[in-house]
């Protein structure tokens, strides 16, 4: 009889290096939940101190390596399996059907050793303390006075903001090239945290993440702060900040929305300070009632509104299909997983923060 699982090395190594690894990750949970906010403690500045060495090592390349490693993974692991399966189906003897069975181990293995990597650099953030917490904000239920009173203050501030940044002949605001427009929010982010940032990573596929509907992505086993160039809009800097702020280990994406925001409207230059009032805008925009919306659209600067109808145009154009939805579905689903209940609405939970944020300055 043909054994499934030979006594090998080839088949103990991969099964013991993915048993260890399931190990340490369960050990991180039982870490969390016994110490609870005394992990924290020792883990976030962990964290941040390991994301920033990596970041530095990986910030070398000018291209994004982790994009790299997942094109040759997706590339040519599906070939490899294909051609052990085909081997294992239509070869005679059992030496084909233990180098196909080797294989999957290796790929349990090494997607164990990914899990683990991933929550021990990263991935326990999204169980830290509130952000909120962390700055002194109350976050409630909001009234709707209150939220309509936060949109004017913005309004005010985002109006101020747009008079002192260049603009094109139509309006919109004139984009610098995307390594000059990641400077702005390497140099507030920097400053806001105290220390010299990598710079985020341009992303090659960027018209297949903006078809899924994907403004960036961090990936912490490269501490790459990875953003979409076809994201020519007022809100690129933003979106710059947003995967940057990750690397300091703020996770949900609420959180890092704000961490963002309050990183570029605190210690950014114009034009980030612009791109955090008009993204920020943009959330506060859609959590109006229809009618507060077409007031205060009414007073915004005519290059703000340029700008909104430039954003509008570029992500219609890639709004609908099949991969959007099932890449909204993916990171919903990844969300959920990581105790985000809103999954990819919790993006829109900023606005709580924005609300807290500009009535403590009143």
């Amino acid at each position: 009889m043909m054994r499934i699982l030979p006594r090998s090395r080839g088949y103990r190594l991969p099964l013991m290096t993915a048993g260890f690894a399931l190990l340490g990750l369960g050990l991180l949970f039982l870490l969390r939940a016994i110490f609870g906010d005394a992990f924290y403690a020792a883990y976030t500045p962990f964290c941040r101190a390991l994301l920033r060495v990596i970041s530095h090592i990986t910030g070398i390349l000018p291209f994004s390596l982790a994009e790299g490693i997942i094109l040759c993974a997706v590339t040519a692991l599906p070939i490899l399996l294909l051609v052990l399966i085909f081997r294992a189906v239509f070869s005679l003897g059992e030496r084909p059907r233990q180098k196909l069975c080797r294989f999957l181990l290796i790929l349990l293995a090494a997607a164990c050793v990914l899990a683990f990597l991933f929550y021990l650099f990263w991935g326990m953030s999204y169980g830290a303390p509130p952000l909120a917490e962390q700055l002194g904000l109350e976050v409630r239920k909001w009234s709707e006075e209150e939220l309509f009173r936060t949109a004017e203050l913005m309004l005010a501030d985002l109006n101020l903001a747009a008079d002192q940044v260049s603009r094109n002949d139509d309006g919109t605001l004139r984009l610098e090239s995307f390594p000059a427009t990641a400077a702005h929010a390497v140099s507030a982010v920097s400053a806001y945290t105290g220390h010299s940032v990598a710079r985020p990573k341009p992303v090659g596929m960027s018209t297949a993440m903006s078809y899924a509907g994907i403004t960036g992505i961090f990936i912490p086993h490269t501490a790459e702060a990875n953003v979409n160039t076809r994201n020519r809009t007022a809100s690129l800097c933003f979106t710059a900040a947003h995967e940057l702020m990750h690397r300091e280990a703020v996770a949900p994406e609420d959180e890092t929305n704000f961490a963002a925001f309050h990183a570029l409207y605190e210690k950014g230059d114009a034009e980030a300070r612009y791109s955090a009032l008009f993204t920020g805008w943009m959330y506060i925009g859609n959590k109006l009632s229809s009618a507060d919306y077409r007031t205060l659209y009414a007073q915004l600067h005519p290059g703000v509104r340029a700008d909104l109808r430039a954003y509008s145009e570029l992500w219609d154009a890639y709004a609908g299909t099949v991969v959007e939805e099932v890449a909204s579905s993916a990171n919903n689903a990844y969300l959920t997983l990581q105790g985000e209940p809103d999954g990819i609405r919790s993006y829109g939970r900023m606005v709580d923060l924005l609300i807290a944020f500009y009535l403590s300055r009143i």
